[in-house]
């Protein structure tokens, strides 16, 4: 059976302690970090795995983690644990990324179970993550003139209107759109755009990046 990894994150020392018991019992191999800083100190190297976190975070503020590893880490699920939650205060780290929440004390059972669905997810988060990164590469192959054109390709621009834009001849735009197409390895527009929307290349939303 695959190792499933859980990272604590936040509370005190017993409590950790203790949820580390529990899931240990339960099969799951587990690493803890007693601030929001250790965790990103981490980022670099942990495995994909699942993030407990504690919104009794020392020297860090819960919502501004989720939102740096979100930036960092976004394979890996985060599930927020609060004392005396709040729907607002739920909302707020649903926003922010987290992918579920609850509230302490909790029973074990709702936890296990959400914590199921967590690697349920896993994989996914983890190939998207990795389309994510190699669109962000690509992206940086791209000079400032080629991203001016694409931006001009993304609004629908013809290369009339691209090249008027941008006070450069019709075939010199037809030359960098050549050249966007080939460093970003798409094949039609529609590709184009997956890529772009996944690298952050472009301003526009889709339902679907992936």
């Amino acid at each position: 059976m695959t190792t499933r990894t859980i990272y604590l994150v936040g509370g005190n020392p017993e409590s950790r302690r203790s949820l580390t018991r529990i899931l240990r019992v339960t099969g799951f191999r587990t690493h803890a970090f007693a601030t929001a800083a250790d965790l990103i100190d981490a980022t670099a190297y942990i495995e994909p795995g699942c993030v407990l976190l504690d919104t009794d975070l020392p020297g860090g503020d819960s919502i501004e983690l989720l939102r740096e590893l979100g930036r960092l880490r976004p394979d890996l699920p985060v599930i927020v644990m609060a004392v005396d939650a709040s729907v607002p205060s739920a909302v707020r780290a649903m926003r922010a990324g987290a992918l579920d929440f609850i509230e302490l004390p909790f029973a074990e059972t709702t936890l296990l179970a959400m914590l199921e669905q967590a690697f349920v997810h896993l994989p996914q988060r983890v190939r998207h993550a990795l389309k994510v990164r190699d669109a962000l590469v690509k992206g940086e192959r791209l000079t400032p003139r080629e991203r001016d054109v694409l931006d001009g390709m993304l609004a629908g621009r013809a290369n009339r209107e691209i090249g008027d834009a941008l006070g450069i001849g019709v075939r010199t735009v037809e030359m960098h759109r050549a050249n966007v197409m080939r460093k970003l390895d798409a094949d039609n527009l529609p590709a184009l755009m997956r890529l772009c929307l996944l690298a952050g290349l472009t301003s526009l939303e889709a339902d679907e990046a992936a």
